[in-house]
């Protein structure tokens, strides 16, 4: 990878000096894994499966993109329903782009028919070796540690629905799951951010959506909200992130390489007759379209993306406290932001692209 330039810019606030100065931390190597599965069970065992696999940079350059899909053709009945999933990484270091994030998924599992079910995952995984030198930081020493501050963005969607009123979710299930674990130069770890979503179907029409981790459960909001109510399912549930910022910390020393490791990941299944379940991370809500129509019948697709459009937009106005992102929203990690933390306590704006975000500098003993 070309190293003309740093690929991460970073702002730093000098321990000895009354005011914010510029400094950079450098990214040296990026490496990026992305990967979908699709599985389709007939009576109760596997007769379909769909995989799917990309790496930056061993086999393909940025974006990654991939694509798993299980659609089997219509039966004697109609639809007997079907699986996406799909998962990318862009990349970071194109500033010109609509925001600064890079990762994305998608996951839509749909059964029509009583002896049919699906289920599927969805990850992106990107690496980071990141150094911070003490030529940038006036004051700062080879050796020495300061404390870091990343952000990460996020923008989500999880939903269940069924085409039958009261229908039996017990066995539909969805788990959206964000991690960013720091690896220093020996292989030792430490996990700075751990947060997830967790759907869990129940009987007559019942489901539970939790936020667990380090997702504030005040970031999610659970609906339905909209008064916009298709006919096509009558059972609906849904819990959204709309986009913000959730903010890590964590040790660094000047002048040693360390990795920073950023997964998302979807895994989920659905269950026979008409039981559906779907998350959509950094994606527009009309990627729901085609693969519910092929397995709900035509209509069923622009329906539900309405009813999830609705909802977003709903839920975007009830939580007017989260720090907006720019339009277009196209992933989910920006890493780019990391912060050195020093007594100042002043905080500093920074724009990358077309997004626009807000580190806080905090005190911290040294």
């Amino acid at each position: 990878m070309p190293r003309t330039r740093p690929l991460i810019r970073s702002a730093a606030l000098l321990l000895a000096m009354p005011f914010a100065a510029s400094s950079l931390g450098e990214i040296t190597a990026l490496r990026g894994r992305v990967d979908a599965s699709v599985v389709q069970y007939e009576k109760g065992g596997p007769v379909a499966e769909e995989q799917a696999l990309d790496i930056f940079p061993q086999t393909s350059p940025l974006p990654l993109r991939v694509l798993a899909a299980v659609q089997p053709p219509p039966g004697a009945n109609g639809p007997i329903g079907g699986g996406t999933a799909a998962a990318a990484i862009f990349d970071p270091t194109n500033v010109a782009g609509p925001d600064p994030d890079e990762l994305a998924l998608h996951l839509s599992l749909n059964a029509a028919a009583p002896d049919v079910y699906f289920d599927g995952k969805a990850r992106s995984r990107e690496e980071r070796d990141v150094v911070f030198s003490a030529a940038e930081l006036n004051n700062a020493s080879d050796g020495q540690t300061v404390r870091v501050a990343g952000r990460l963005f996020l923008d989500a969607v999880v939903v269940a629905y069924s085409t039958r009123a009261a229908a039996d979710l017990s066995l539909a299930r969805l788990a959206l799951r964000a991690t960013v674990v720091q690896q220093t130069k020996e292989g030792a770890t430490k996990t700075l951010f751990d947060g997830g979503v967790n759907l869990t179907g129940g009987p007559n029409g019942q489901v539970s959506i939790a936020a667990s981790g380090d997702i504030p459960a005040g970031r999610l909001i659970a609906g339905p909200l909209s008064p916009f109510q298709p006919s096509e399912f009558p059972v609906f549930a849904i819990a959204i992130i709309p986009p913000t910022t959730l903010d890590y910390e964590y040790d660094a020393v000047v002048g040693e390489p360390f990795t920073l490791i950023a997964t998302v990941e979807l895994d989920g299944a659905t269950q026979p007759d008409g039981v559906g379940v779907t998350a959509l991370v950094g994606a527009a809500p009309e990627n729901l379209k085609a693969v519910v129509d092929a397995s709900f019948g035509a209509g069923s697709g622009a329906a539900l993306t309405q009813r999830v459009a609705a909802e977003r937009a709903e839920a975007a106005e009830r939580l007017d406290s989260v720090e907006p992102l720019a339009r277009g929203l196209c992933g989910l990690f920006g890493l780019e932001a990391l912060l050195l933390l020093a007594w100042t306590g002043r905080p500093l704006l920074r724009r990358q692209g077309k997004g626009t975000h807000r580190n806080i500098a905090r005190s911290v003993a040294t």
